[in-house]
């Protein structure tokens, strides 16, 4: 996903972890995007998952157009942006 200029992957901790703990979770886990340690969905009004993993499809104008729940592949990101 990172090779596509038009798709941006972030990942979000709800174990309430940072810094350099998150850091090495994420070269545990071979997590190859950025992981936030905190939800950024509350400032745009949007509720915290009922699930997880969950996907937030977000147009370019910052629009929620989708949430995900599951295992997500590259096949299964591109199909729900329509490319």
């Amino acid at each position: 996903m990172s090779q596509n200029p038009a798709i941006t992957v972030l990942g979000v901790n709800f174990d309430g972890i940072s810094g350099a703990e998150l850091r090495q979770l994420g070269v545990r886990m071979a997590i190859g995007f950025d992981l936030l340690n905190q939800d950024p969905g509350p400032q745009f009004g949007w509720q915290t998952p009922i699930a997880l993993p969950a996907t937030l499809v977000i147009n370019p104008q910052g629009e929620l157009q989708q949430v995900l729940f599951g295992e997500q592949t590259q096949a299964s990101i591109r199909a729900a942006i329509g490319l």
